[in-house]
């Protein structure tokens, strides 16, 4: 069953209006905000002019997500709630590595993932965590399932019986599903395997369905990090058909 869970987001007295040159993000970073240093009004660099006459010239292709916040739009609301586009989980209480855990806590935030499955909430404060993170925690609910297989499975049947969940594992099998042919139910929870091991043989018993992504090359095993992010992103291709937005 989930140990803890780390909720995350702003208070209500944490939202604010983005208005003009003088604005604050209210984000935490360690426990601080993060305030970007005010602009003076008319002392504009010439980075910033440059940048906005070619978005106001056109034909050429810039790079978004160094939009000057001011420059997008006069009044911007900042949301209270982290948009989620989905009902996904995303299971990874079999992973080690606090690289790979964090790029999944990075790839899941980004992607409006309803909560990452870790086996410790002590790897958030990890370095190497945090390294590839890059703060997703602070945005990204967290919960914890020790990675025991009675724990794993009393969470994985609670979910499936009690709250209409579909399990799906990323597995090479006998009767994996090829990832571009299957379609997600709403309520998924993606389960990742070991670095090494993959998913664990009793708990590919509990999975409803196993998929496979394919693959061309000699190597035949793919980062689990990288495996959980292409199939996190499939998810949300089909539940966010009208998404936005680059790398």
């Amino acid at each position: 069953a989930v140990v803890s869970t780390q909720s995350t987001g702003m208070r209500d007295d944490e939202c604010s209006i983005i208005s003009g040159k003088d604005f604050q993000l209210p984000y935490p970073v360690d426990g601080a905000r993060l305030s970007p240093s005010p602009t003076k009004e008319n002392q504009e660099s010439d980075y910033l002019i440059r940048w906005k006459d070619l978005l106001e010239e056109g034909g050429e292709s810039l790079q978004k997500k160094i939009t000057p916040w001011r420059l997008m739009t006069s009044s911007l609301e900042l949301p209270c709630e982290r948009p989620s586009h989905g009902e996904l989980i995303v299971f990874a209480s079999f992973i080690d590595k606090p690289t790979n855990l964090g790029g999944l806590s990075r790839t899941a935030e980004i992607f409006g993932v309803r909560q990452l499955i870790v086996h410790s909430l002590e790897v958030l404060q990890n370095k190497e965590f945090r390294s590839l993170s890059l703060t997703s925690e602070k945005w990204l609910e967290v919960g914890e399932v020790s990675r025991d297989l009675a724990s794993v499975t009393a969470y994985l049947r609670h979910a499936k019986e009690e709250q209409g969940y579909t399990v799906v594992g990323v597995e090479q099998a006998t009767n994996s599903v090829p990832l571009q042919e299957y379609r997600f139910p709403e309520r998924s929870i993606l389960v990742l395997g070991r670095e090494k091991d993959g998913v664990p043989a009793p708990v590919l018993h509990l999975l409803d369905v196993c998929l496979e992504i394919p693959q061309t090359g000699i190597i035949r095993s793919l980062n689990v990090h990288v495996t959980g992010s292409i199939a996190i992103w499939e998810y949300t291709r089909q539940h966010l058909p009208t998404a936005t937005g680059g790398a």
